[in-house]
């Protein structure tokens, strides 16, 4: 997220990207890798995508280590290596996120 030192959060090993500390309860970045969304807490996959007039809104089926879940999440990309998660009902309401260099 904005303001997330990406080395604080992510290592790089070998070819792959993970979180340095998982279970840290401040890890507020997440691992996009094809249809998986790892998060400091859950996974989730991506399922039915919808685009809009200027976000993307996505079906997402979660789990973390003691329930799974479907919710939705609405997006739209901010720029090349960057996007904004938003509520649609609650335009104050967003967390952006840029790409980390490793």
């Amino acid at each position: 997220m904005d303001g997330t030192d990406c080395a604080e959060t992510f290592i790089k090993d070998g070819a792959q990207i993970r979180f340095r500390d998982r279970a840290s309860s401040t890890t507020t970045g997440i691992i996009v890798s094809g249809s998986k969304i790892i998060g400091s807490n859950m996974s989730c996959t991506a399922g039915s995508v919808h685009q809009e007039k200027d976000h993307f809104s996505v079906l997402l089926d979660c789990s973390d280590a003691m329930m799974f879940q479907s919710m939705s999440a609405s997006f739209r990309v901010t720029g090349q290596d960057s996007f904004e998660r938003f509520a649609p009902g609650f335009p104050d309401m967003s967390f952006k996120y840029h790409r980390c260099q490793l």
